[in-house]
């Protein structure tokens, strides 16, 4: 029978410490929300970072299209980042629900982002692809059109040689 007192007594007194240290089963359940929370937040800062990464890779490709098109390259940079939302105040349950839903809001505006920006770089490769071709269509044109012209011109000089010579042969038999 002691034992048992001694059970129930020590699990009391454990019950009392726990409460004094705040160690209460909504503590455990808002600590767990909260680290979730902050692990999807990084989620959504590092989602940031690569939107910005892409954004970046579409400008370079816009200056790439300019230079092999022969065009100053004219960039307009806009912000891609999604804002990250943020707790305010105390953390309970309800606020970090609450953070919870607008992260979430804020993953589904960011995948938005993505698949627009993913689009733009796939046009931008296609028309670097593109103006790269043409670039190259008019360097080959423009190499025959130097080739035929040095081969006029050598046909021209080849001409004047004979007709001089023909000259000089013609004078040759008067004299």
């Amino acid at each position: 029978m002691k034992s048992k007192q001694w059970i129930v007594a020590v699990l009391a007194a454990l019950v009392v410490v726990s409460g004094m240290l705040g160690c209460t089963k909504d503590d455990t359940a808002v600590k767990a929300l909260q680290e979730l929370t902050n692990q999807q937040l990084e989620a959504a800062k590092a989602s940031n970072e690569a939107l910005t990464e892409i954004a970046g890779e579409i400008e370079d490709c816009q200056a790439e299209v300019a230079k092999a098109k022969g065009e100053p390259a004219v960039i307009k940079s806009k912000d891609v980042t999604v804002e990250t939302p943020e707790l305010v105040g105390e953390a309970t349950i309800e606020s970090l629900e609450a953070l919870k839903a607008a992260i979430a809001e804020t993953a589904k505006k960011q995948a938005t982002a993505l698949s627009e920006l993913t689009a733009a770089k796939e046009a931008c490769d296609a028309d670097l692809a593109e103006a790269e071709a043409a670039a190259e269509a008019a360097q080959a044109e423009a190499d025959a059109a130097a080739e035929a012209e040095a081969a006029a011109a050598a046909e021209a000089e080849a001409a004047a040689k004979a007709a001089a010579a023909k000259r000089k042969a013609a004078a040759a038999r008067r004299a």
